[in-house]
């Protein structure tokens, strides 16, 4: 009785109502399968690998002469940071396996049919997200093929019609690759997490408003 009460009070506070309302006690139909555990198992990977990410930074130096050592000496002389590494690049790659597998679990189950198009619609903006983000903490080592990942990776914005040189020569923050380029993929690799993030907030919102698909139906 005493734990109920506390539970309903808890469920009136500005921040635990919300969370209570769309991770505790939202009510969910009885026949889904496994299948539907994909959405949430890829909303958890994010948060692991931002907390990964965060310790890496302390390690990190964004400067073309000395990121490859600081990643050597992350990798050599921290306890535990091979293990860091490792858990954030293959973090990356389980990730995108999880997510490919719920866009066909939604394709299969026509999860985008009206009314919940908004619901596929911030799915995608997810998808091009990690999309740019991956690419981007691929370069920040900075070894042989980080550079020329760098290299490919900015010159294909290129191809954009009218403002592609523009876009180029920001990311370079020069007239080639180099140091300002590793300090602006740092940055970005920092902040398009956090952007990933509110849009998996607001997929889950969206996703809520409507309900998930009902297998069969």
């Amino acid at each position: 009785m005493v734990q109920q009460k506390q539970r309903l009070s808890m469920q009136h506070q500005p921040v635990c109502s919300p969370i209570s309302m769309h991770l505790i006690d939202y009510p969910s139909p009885c026949n889904l399968s496994y299948w539907w555990g994909l959405g949430p198992l890829a909303g958890i990977r994010p948060s692991m690998q931002i907390v990964t990410g965060v310790f890496i930074a302390m390690h990190h130096t964004p400067n073309v002469d000395h990121a490859f050592i600081s990643v050597e000496h992350l990798m050599r002389d921290v306890s535990g940071g091979w293990l860091l590494r490792y858990l954030h690049a293959n973090g990356a790659s389980m990730f995108f396996i999880v997510v490919y597998l719920h866009i066909f679990r939604g394709s299969y189950y026509a999860s985008h049919s009206s009314p919940r198009e908004f619901v596929w619609f911030i799915g995608v903006v997810i998808l091009l997200l990690m999309i740019v983000t991956a690419p981007i903490g691929y370069v920040l080592p900075w070894g042989q093929m980080s550079f020329r990942g760098a290299t490919v990776i900015t010159s294909s914005a290129s191809a954009i019609p009218l403002v592609g040189d523009t876009i180029v020569h920001w990311l370079w923050g020069g007239f080639s690759v180099d140091n300002a380029t590793s300090t602006r993929f740092f940055s970005l690799h920092h902040l398009l997490p956090f952007m990933l993030v509110g849009a998996s907030i607001l997929h889950l919102a969206a996703l809520h408003q409507y309900g998930s698909i009902i297998p069969g139906l």
